[in-house]
């Protein structure tokens, strides 16, 4: 999964958030796991969204350079779980706020076979050189704060969840990808030696290699004829 040219992954456009704007962060993409929505804004302040919606007068700057948009990703092989996180449990996790202050302007990378807390306190806005998650980032239940960084790559497992109803007044976790320039994309551990990698990601690359993404939103009743849906696992979305 990579963020790219106007794909977007969206919830319903009922769902609070969905028609904000991102703030201080123009020509960003926008992760918010109260749609489970990921956006992209251009330069001219355009707004693409839609489950696979594609705009076809996109042609700013950053477009024209994404690596994964321009080359043939039929010669990238496959990725699988990394060995080194078989025996991966989170009962005594590390914390992810020290992690941030060793990096510091630097990716912040998250070693394989160890468990993090996100441990940043609470709507504090937190802003990174890169994130690269071998092993696992837990967002624990309900925290509520801003990552901003210019990718994400996911090779171990990023998990964070959601009960509370959605309104105005809840604003969930948030990732915000900047641009940062292009990137370089190197597997790890047992991926290492993939056909095809490294690969360029380009610009504001959201990329699962292998990896698990574990996000869910709220599951609960906000209408007198039942349960609402307010998001849709990527899974569930693909063609059978």
């Amino acid at each position: 999964v990579a963020g790219s040219n106007g794909v977007t992954m969206a919830g319903p456009d009922s769902v609070m958030g969905v028609d904000e704007e991102p703030e201080d962060h123009e020509g960003a993409y926008v992760g918010d796991i109260r749609s489970m929505h990921m956006e992209r804004m251009t330069d001219a302040g355009r707004r693409l969204r839609g489950s696979n919606d594609v705009h076809p007068n996109v042609n700013d700057a950053a477009s024209a350079r994404r690596g994964l948009s321009s080359i043939n990703t039929a010669g990238i092989g496959l990725f699988y779980p990394l060995t080194c996180n078989a025996a991966l449990n989170c009962d005594s996790p590390s914390s992810f706020s020290a992690a941030v202050t060793a990096a510091g302007t630097g990716e912040v990378t998250l070693a394989c076979g160890t468990c993090y807390t996100y441990d940043i306190e609470a709507g504090a806005t937190t802003t990174i050189g890169g994130l690269n998650i071998i092993g696992k980032l837990l967002v624990p239940t309900n925290h509520k704060g801003i990552l901003v960084t210019p990718y994400v790559f996911i090779q171990g497992e990023l998990e964070m969840s959601d009960t509370n109803p959605i309104s105005k007044d809840n604003l969930s976790m948030k990732i915000v990808l900047v641009d940062g320039g292009d990137k370089m994309f190197t597997p790890a551990d047992s991926n290492a030696g993939v056909t095809g990698t490294p690969f360029n990601t380009g610009t504001r690359a959201f990329l699962v290699a292998g990896g698990r993404l574990n996000i869910r939103g709220w599951d609960g009743d906000n209408s007198a004829s039942g349960a609402d849906t307010t998001w849709t696992p990527v899974l569930e979305m693909a063609e059978k």
